[in-house]
This record gives C-alpha cells, sequence and structure tokens, in this order.
C-alpha cells in the first residue's frame, strides 16, 4: 500500500518541512553517539549531515546536536532534550499518517492527484516517475536515475544540496518539471553527455512563425510538448504518428516531492 509522506515543519514556515532521512539522521547520533555513524545510517556522506545538522538547528532555532571534538574516547556527538522532542514530534506525526492512511485505503490516489493539481508552474511538461539509482561521484552534484515508464528513465541533474533538502533516495516518488523549450530534436547520432534520447510520437504540430509546437507521445501513452525552432523542423515535415528522437538535458529538468 503506498504512503502519504509525512510532513513537520519547524516554526511557522511550512515551506521547510523536514526530510525523514534527517530524523533518521537525528536517530543514528542518539544511538551511536557518532555523527559518522549516523550519516552512514540515514545515507548520507559525513558532510551532508553535518549540513543537515546546521541547516535544522537554523531552522529550529535551538541547538539539537552537542559535538565533542578529540579526547581520550575520539569524540562524539550526543541530542539535546530538544533534538530529542524533534524526533518523537515526529515518528507521532508518522504514526497519525499510517492510521489515515490504513482508513482511507484505494482512495489514496485521490490525494496524490489533488497535490498535482495544486502544482501550478509555467514547465508545460509536469511528469511522475521513480528514483531508482543516484550516482554520487561528483563534488557538487548528484545524478538520479528516475523511471517513468516501463521503458524510460531520466537522469536528472542536481546539486547534493538539494539531494539531502527533498530527502532524495531511491524508491521515493517525484515530479519531473520540463519546460517546453528543454525538449529538442535529436540533431546528432549520439546524445551529448548529460543529455537524455527518448523514443517519441508525433500526435501534433502547431506550425508557427518562428517557433512550432510539438504534441508527443511517449512510451505507457505519457503525453509531453515541446517547442522547436520553425527552421529545425525537418524539410519534410512531421506528420502525424510519425515518430522522432528527442533529447532533454538532465541540467534542465527541475525534481519535486509531493508533501
Amino acid at each position: 500500500m503506498a504512503t502519504i509522506p509525512v510532513v513537520l515543519a519547524l516554526g511557522h514556515d511550512s515551506n521547510k518541512p523536514i526530510a525523514s532521512n534527517r530524523v533518521r539522521l537525528l536517530e543514528g547520533i542518539e544511538h551511536s553517539g557518532s555523527i559518522t555513524c549516523a550519516a552512514e545510517f540515514s545515507g548520507m556522506s559525513y558532510r551532508s549531515a553535518l549540513t543537515s545538522i546546521e541547516s535544522l538547528e537554523e531552522l529550529s532555532g535551538c541547538q539539537l546536536v552537542i559535538k565533542t571534538v578529540g579526547g581520550k574516547h575520539g569524540g562524539g556527538a550526543e541530542l539535546t532534550a530538544e533534538g530529542r522532542k524533534l524526533i518523537e514530534a515526529y515518528r507521532l506525526i508518522e504514526k497519525f499518517q499510517t492510521e489515515l492512511a490504513s482508513q482511507l485505503g484505494d482512495h489514496q490516489s485521490i490525494l496524490y492527484a489533488y497535490n498535482r493539481m495544486m502544482l501550478k508552474t509555467s514547465a508545460r511538461n509536469q511528469l511522475q516517475g521513480v528514483i531508482g539509482q543516484i550516482d554520487d561521484e561528483d563534488d557538487i552534484v548528484d545524478t538520479l536515475s528516475v523511471r517513468i515508464s516501463d521503458t524510460d528513465t531520466l537522469n536528472v541533474t542536481v546539486t547534493k544540496e538539494s539531494t539531502v533538502e527533498l530527502g532524495l533516495r531511491p524508491g521515493v516518488q517525484v515530479s519531473l518539471l520540463i519546460k517546453a523549450p528543454s525538449i529538442t530534436l535529436a540533431a546528432t547520432p549520439a546524445p551529448a553527455h548529460g543529455v537524455n534520447r527518448l523514443q517519441a510520437r508525433v500526435v501534433a504540430l502547431q506550425k508557427g512563425r518562428s517557433k512550432s509546437r510539438l504534441k508527443l507521445r511517449l512510451a505507457d501513452d505519457i503525453g509531453i510538448s515541446s517547442i522547436v525552432a520553425t527552421g529545425e523542423l525537418p524539410a519534410g515535415g512531421l506528420l502525424e504518428g510519425s515518430h522522432v528522437q528527442i533529447d532533454i538535458d538532465a541540467e534542465h529538468i527541475l525534481i519535486g516531492i509531493s508533501f
């Protein structure tokens, strides 16, 4: 059964919810007395763990973790009373969410649809997907592999801070926002590095003087729109039902989660 995401915001800013991996980080510190062990427990790097702690303390306005450096036992960390209260509050809301989900049953899909309708954006394309793998080899950015259908996967580039802030990890359901001009017709035999190439079927073509809009269908009948320069259209035109290859730069895809 799918679950409704738990949301706990600090202070009066509901736009800055606490990601679940940050709560696991605090729990890891409570259990192990070590930020290093807690970071491994919560699936993040040591540097990301320190950033998460600083961010949580800034949002809450109080100290959540007491760090000790060096000494006979090599240093460590422990939670303050406020840190333990934060965990308790999050788990209480999580328990309520579980009970609510069991009562909603099959009607949970209505809530997901409502979340999508409530998101207003200028991006023409909003796709739903699930994170598969995360490549974190780069020092600054992570590359997420997001499956949007049984056959299509999009690579998405985000900063490491975004990975932590949004609680992005394998299995998390996400929304992908792509502006129509960021979807281009493939012009080379192979895609450039960092560019996604997908197969699409032409549904309609609205031709303008300088720009033209293509309505396309991906696998699983997923609809997307592309705006291209009219001069870049094939000389013979694009007929309804014809197949094309499209390119989407991984850095031009925005990623979001439902609260």
